[in-house]
């Protein structure tokens, strides 16, 4: 088993990683595992199996990717994949980088080449075509009724969360 880890808590990452069978990972485990993981991370995890890379949900640390005569090519930075594939440049996502400072979707500046989006992970396994799943979804706007005191008590959990994760 191969581990890169960029990020904080790499410690706790790596305990929540090595204390399961990486060989039977599937997409509902990779999700909770990722959503367990309560800091800013990108992780890319290989096996001779199966292969997995995620990032957090803001994207903190990116990683880039491509299929390519059944290779995967994968890195932190689009033009290294460009650079060794000579590859062109997307004029519809370079149209929209010009206009707002972004590319749309899992696209790049490079045809062929994508980005795992915040909250998503690329899973392969068994040589099988790549699947990309989201594991988190910010959802601000489904209202859950709750009573007050519920609401007081949930919110006494997470200040106390995240004052344990301060200290």
């Amino acid at each position: 088993v191969i581990i890169w880890l960029a990020g904080n808590e790499k410690e706790n990452i790596l305990k929540k990683i090595k204390n399961i069978n990486i060989d039977e990972l599937d997409e509902n485990k990779i999700s909770k595992i990722l959503n367990s993981i309560n800091s800013h991370f990108g992780i890319i995890v290989y096996t001779n199996k199966l292969f997995f890379a995620g990032v957090d949900c803001a994207r903190t640390y990116p990683i880039f990717w491509t299929q390519s005569k059944k290779k995967i090519f994968i890195s932190p930075q689009a033009n290294i994949i460009s650079n060794l594939l000579s590859s062109k440049i997307n004029e519809k996502q370079l149209v929209a980088f010009q206009m707002s400072g972004y590319t749309i979707g899992q696209g790049t500046l490079w045809e062929d080449i994508n980005n795992i989006n915040s909250g998503s992970f690329l899973l392969v396994k068994n040589n099988t075509k790549p699947i990309i799943n989201r594991y988190f979804l910010y959802d601000p706007w489904i209202v859950k009724e709750k009573s007050y005191l519920n609401l007081k008590k949930l919110l006494k959990l997470e200040i106390l969360n995240v004052l344990k994760n301060i200290i």
